[in-house]
């Protein structure tokens, strides 16, 4: 056998093995036996959050549980709700919860950067809540995050806050606090900050509202408390996914990765994918690290 066959083989093999792996993964693959008493399900709900309601659903694994629950955190505004991720998950044996903050899509309240973090903190109290998690077949000690874009700001601060949660996978994250001080004292920017989403995101009919020259004051003013730099020793603490994609946040990948490795992290796990800030070309692959990753770490 020359070396040119050998090579074809393994190729082969490699990719057929690929492929075998797949093919009882969760993530392609539905359950071959769906329990009859406690089948998969989607529910919608709401939450309260500070007089407000906030509109979610929940997905819900098979069988009675009690299941790992994740909460599932959009972006600003969330165009990609990834929600393809919480099939995936459910899938796994994992209930998750998605909701929209106050103010976007629909939810009550104004949309901002505190309310939002607020938000998140009043849906994990709720999710904990005994009577809560029994009715909805979830572990309210097992409990992780999974945030896209803002909304791996928003599950950075919730572990800032809260030293319990399970694990946190932080996809293409936007580093809030860096952007707010690189655009703080420049008003011509602030401004078009403004423009732009006055007549975006929060013009009418758009999935964000409320006042937009307070939005932006609030994330320039707090730009330090809501910089992951800020957040890292309070990161350091939990299992950690960190997936940056190469044509968005890629270009500070290796510094957030530096910065909570200096701060003590122990279990971090990163990838870099080449792709845009939606992964739009490696969303199977997406789901397969994050459902890897979770079953391996996040619920022992």
């Amino acid at each position: 056998m020359n070396f040119s066959t050998f090579f074809v083989l393994v190729l082969v093999a490699t990719t057929a093995n690929a492929q075998s792996g797949l093919l009882n993964h969760p993530v392609t693959t539905d359950p071959e036996i769906v329990n009859e008493e406690y089948p998969p399900a989607m529910i919608e709900l709401t939450f309260e959050s500070e007089g407000s309601r906030l509109n979610g659903l929940v997905y819900l694994a098979d069988g009675p549980g009690p299941h790992p629950l994740v909460l599932l955190l959009h972006g600003f505004p969330g165009n990609e709700k990834n929600l393809d991720l919480a099939q995936a998950m459910r899938r796994s044996g994992v209930n998750v919860v998605f909701f929209h903050y106050r103010g976007s899509w629909g939810s009550g309240g104004e949309f901002g950067f505190a309310n939002s973090v607020k938000d998140v903190a009043n849906v994990l109290a709720m999710v904990r809540d005994s009577t809560w998690a029994v009715e909805h077949r979830s572990d309210p000690s097992k409990v992780g995050i999974v945030g896209h874009s803002f909304g791996s700001f928003l599950g950075a601060k919730t572990v800032e806050g809260d030293g319990s949660i399970a694990c946190f996978a932080n996809l293409d994250g936007w580093d809030v606090g860096a952007y707010g001080l690189e655009i703080r004292g420049n008003e011509e920017v602030i401004q078009g900050v403004i423009t732009s989403w006055e007549s975006g995101e929060f013009g009418e009919g758009g999935p964000l509202r409320g006042e937009v020259a307070s939005v932006v004051t609030e994330f320039v003013d707090q730009a330090e408390s809501y910089s992951f730099e800020s957040m890292s020793p309070s990161l350091a603490q939990v299992p950690l996914l960190i997936i940056s994609a190469s044509r968005a946040f890629g270009a500070t990948h290796d510094s957030l990765v530096t910065s909570i490795r200096e701060a003590g992290a122990k279990n971090i796990t990163e990838y870099v994918l080449d792709d845009d800030h939606s992964f739009s070309a490696h969303r199977i692959e997406l789901a397969q690290l994050l459902v890897d990753w979770q079953s391996a770490t996040c619920w022992n």
